[in-house]
């Protein structure tokens, strides 16, 4: 008999947009801004997401009938900024892990957005 031993944590911060989301964003990079100083892991990481979509009140675009899909990637300690590319009205960014020991808290995660027109 195997244990698997995880704790899930997350935080996903609401809805961001430009102009009350008349304009769509696009999305290149972001700085994480995470810090693991109270881990104990060897290799403590997050997973973080960037969770477009275009209309208010609609699925987030991580479904196969979207045009667009939900962005993940890995963040660890030494990772000091992550290229992305997403174009959505609106988006959402989600931090979560679920390791034992990897301990992380959140800063100010900066991202590098352009408006990118209207529809």
């Amino acid at each position: 008999m195997t244990l698997d031993y995880r704790m899930e944590a997350f935080i996903q911060s609401s809805d961001f947009d430009l102009g009350d989301g008349e304009q769509f964003i696009l999305t290149r990079r972001m700085i994480p801004d995470i810090n693991f100083s109270t881990s104990t892991a060897t290799d403590p990481e997050v997973s973080l997401t960037i969770r477009p979509r275009d209309w208010p009140g609609s699925n987030f675009q991580g479904d196969p009938s979207d045009t667009q899909r939900v962005i993940e990637t890995s963040v660890g300690q030494y990772t000091n900024q992550v290229y992305i590319r997403a174009r959505a009205r609106q988006m959402a960014l989600k931090v979560e892990s679920e390791n034992l020991g990897v301990q992380w808290q959140l800063g100010l995660p900066r991202l590098d957005v352009r408006p990118d027109g209207k529809r």
